[in-house]
This record gives structure tokens, C-alpha cells and sequence, in this order.
């Protein structure tokens, strides 16, 4: 039985990153990942997971596939399972991202409901230089805080990278303050 002093800290906080075919408007996800957590208190528990590759109908921005390593040959045929993806957005109470204003504009064309979510952007929500840090670049926070970035700029490794730093639970209580659910 959860008591209602429990319920106070009980939050669904869905952490997403995308890959894409490039940086401008006319651009594709091609990559998707999220970790749905739940919050009580000072523990998190994961409670949902989804990662996915897509198959775009245009084409990668060579710097893009630089960066990600994502090319068509290894995206054709590939298709998100949307009602997967879907029922992440469903089931959080906020969605985060390291640089939020890029994911959402991406997830806001492909996926409905994530226009509905309470958005919290982990780059610019966090007074980073308070805590010492030099920028909000997240290889550079991973690096200083000695978490393994696993192969950056793929979804789920930069997803998973982001749960473990912000479970530090100052950072997290700094983005998530304020945010009633």
C-alpha cells in the first residue's frame, strides 16, 4: 500500500534521444529510444523500454551519419513500432531529453502524443555550471561524473547514460522541481 506522502514523489518520467538524418526541418528521426522510469521518492525503477531504428523517406546528412553511424543500408526495412512508442508517451507523467526543443520538434511530427506531454529538457533545466560543470554537453557531464557514455550518439546508449546521471538525485530533483503531476 502506498501511503499519500508516497504518492507526493510518485512520478512516470519517460527519457527519450532520437538520431535523425540531419538537423534542419525537412529532416527524420531514424532512431528512436525511451526509458519509461518510475520515481518514488529517491528510487527509480524501470518500468518501460522501447528502441528502434527507421527506414526514412529522405535522405542521411553525411555529417549526420558520421555521428550516429546510421546509413541506409542498415535502415531499409526498418520500422518503429508506434504503438510501442505511443504508449511510452501514454504512460509518462514527463518526458526528457537532453536537448528537448530538438527531440520533441522531431517526436511532435511522428508521434501524436508526445505533443500532449509535460516537457523537461535536461541540458537547459539543470544550472550545470552551478554544479562545477563547465557546459551542459552531455559527453562532457557523463565524462566528469565517470559514467560510461557506451557508443554515443545512438539512442539507447545515450538514453541509458542520462537515467544514470540524472539519478544522482540532485540533478534530478533540480529538473523535476516544480513539476506536479
Amino acid at each position: 500500500m502506498i501511503s499519500d506522502l508516497e504518492k507526493a514523489f510518485l512520478m512516470k518520467i519517460l527519457i527519450v534521444d532520437t538520431e535523425t538524418t540531419g538537423l534542419t526541418h525537412g529532416d527524420e528521426i531514424v532512431e528512436f529510444a525511451g526509458l519509461l522510469l518510475e520515481r518514488q521518492g529517491d528510487r527509480l525503477r524501470q518500468i518501460g523500454r522501447y528502441d528502434g531504428l527507421r527506414e526514412p523517406g529522405c535522405r542521411i546528412n553525411p555529417h549526420a551519419e558520421a555521428a550516429h553511424g546510421l546509413s541506409m543500408s542498415k535502415l531499409r526495412g526498418q520500422r518503429l513500432d508506434m504503438s510501442a512508442v505511443s504508449d511510452l508517451f501514454t504512460l509518462c507523467d514527463v518526458a526528457v531529453a537532453h536537448n528537448a526543443p530538438f527531440d520533441r520538434r522531431f517526436l511532435d511530427t511522428l508521434i501524436p502524443e508526445s505533443r500532449s506531454c509535460h516537457w523537461l529538457c535536461s541540458c537547459r533545466g539543470i544550472a550545470w555550471k552551478s554544479h562545477g560543470m563547465p557546459n551542459g554537453r552531455l559527453q562532457d557531464l557523463l565524462a566528469h561524473h565517470g559514467i560510461d557514455p557506451g557508443r554515443a550518439h545512438r539512442a539507447m546508449s545515450d538514453v541509458v547514460a542520462l537515467a544514470k546521471l540524472l539519478a544522482r538525485r540532485r540533478y534530478l530533483d533540480e529538473l523535476t522541481a516544480g513539476v506536479i503531476v
